[in-house]
């Protein structure tokens, strides 16, 4: 069986765990296919080159689905898949028609794994119809739990496969692994406090700017806490886009944390490791929020003028809410004086945020026997020839690789298409 992973983001931790079930299978053949990331509407983007670095320091064998040299995009129909995993639902992101869902659904499964739970209504702005016919060319998105489907099935019907947290899979299931290797806890601190302030950082969707000199101010007065900041690898450019602060001031405003001993910056795909280490997690709604309540551990939740689901308010249950710094500092403290009236009901809330595997199975062990079990995609032939007619291809190659339509790989690949309708009779 031959599966691909489309990576375009410098992150693989909803795939490590599938990745390593897959070699211990001599019927599976996995691979990665790199491809850049363009963050529609901003300048944020993800080069060839960063992508290559990443993978070559995950030791992790890729192919290039994008040729720098030529600006062509490698048609991964020629590699004839059983299952394409696309790292994110949004087409938007990929640049090319050809790792588009639509075109890669025409003659394979195409899945996506979720890349964290969410508490957000999705009924209202800003982030309504995000979600809607998001998934209209998957076969499965693999989501974290019952609970959560049923609050997320109304805008994408029968798409979602409920099988666990899959992004926090090795910290659930492969703790034991010697394959595995997790980054130990700094033991100097009293305390640890990660803090992960949603990335958009706008007034109203982010707290990052209503609370960030009071945590500067707070680590700076208490030497033996450690903060954890959870930066987003967007943010800089996204504070800069949306032009809350310039360049200089938000590099001035990262470079007072820098330069405070007890704080940590982590933007890697390792973050998870360190948040998992702290002993409190404070942050805004965010998918890490989650991540870290499966810890069992306290969770302060600064709200924002977002609107969360029955589900998330469900999850809110579990969590401590501050409405400013002051009550931050002091949930904080009755923490550290060991005073927690949430420790029972955050248990609760775990099931909530991750399904169990059946039969002892762990989640990306439960999703490589989904799709190995899962129906043979027929080919849909005539859809794929109106994704490659003539004018299509022609306007795409000149758009992306400033090329003329003499291309010879994608000429050849629509004389092939052509041929084989009308063997076929279908034109």
């Amino acid at each position: 069986m031959k599966i691909y992973a489309i990576i375009n983001n410098l992150y693989t931790n909803t795939f490590d765990t599938l990745f390593y079930e897959s070699l211990k299978d001599d019927s599976v053949d996995m691979k990665f296919v790199v491809i850049p990331f363009k963050q529609p509407g901003t300048n944020e983007t993800i080069s060839m080159s960063e992508l290559r670095q990443y993978m070559e320091s995950k030791n992790y064998p890729y192919i290039e689905g994008y040729n720098e040299k030529t600006g062509v995009y490698y048609d991964l129909y020629n590699e004839k898949p059983d299952a394409v995993f696309l790292q994110s639902p949004y087409d938007l992101q990929r640049i090319s028609k050809f790792y588009s869902s639509k075109y890669l659904y025409t003659f394979t499964n195409v899945y996506h794994i979720s890349y964290g739970s969410t508490m957000l209504n999705y009924d209202f702005p800003p982030y309504d119809n995000l979600l809607t016919n998001a998934l209209q060319y998957f076969d499965a998105c693999f989501a974290e739990s019952t609970d959560l489907v049923k609050t997320l099935d109304k805008y994408n019907p029968n798409k979602y496969v409920p099988v666990g947290y899959a992004k926090c899979d090795k910290y659930l299931n492969y703790r034991n692994n010697p394959n595995f290797k997790f980054k130990p806890k700094d033991e100097e601190y009293d305390i640890s406090i990660a803090w992960k302030p949603r990335w958009v950082a706008t007034l109203g969707d982010s707290n990052f700017l209503k609370y960030f000199y009071s945590f500067v101010d707070y680590f700076s007065q208490n030497q033996n806490h450690q903060l954890i900041f959870v930066k987003h690898q967007l943010m800089e450019n996204t504070v800069c886009a949306k032009q809350i602060a310039t360049q200089k001031e938000i590099r001035k405003m990262f470079g007072m944390l820098e330069n405070m001993k007890n704080v940590k910056i982590i933007e890697d795909d390792d973050f998870l490791d360190y948040v998992m280490n702290a002993d409190i997690f404070v942050g805004d709604y965010c998918s890490t929020i989650m991540e870290f309540a499966l810890t069992g551990k306290p969770v302060i939740y600064t709200p924002t003028e977002v609107i969360l689901s029955d589900y998330g308010k469900e999850i809110l249950k579990g969590m401590y809410i501050a409405d400013n710094f002051n009550e931050i500092s002091n949930i904080i403290a009755n923490l550290k004086n060991g005073e927690d009236d949430l420790k029972d009901v955050r248990q609760n809330v775990k099931n909530l945020i991750s399904d169990t595997p059946p039969n002892g199975m762990t989640i990306g062990k439960y999703i490589l026997e989904y799709i190995k079990n899962a129906d043979k995609k027929v080919e849909n032939l005539k859809q794929r020839a109106e994704l490659l007619n003539e004018k299509v291809v022609k306007k795409e190659v000149e758009k992306e690789t400033k090329i003329k339509f003499k291309d010879k790989i994608r000429l050849k690949i629509y004389k092939r298409l052509y041929k084989t309708l009308h063997r076929k009779n279908l034109v």
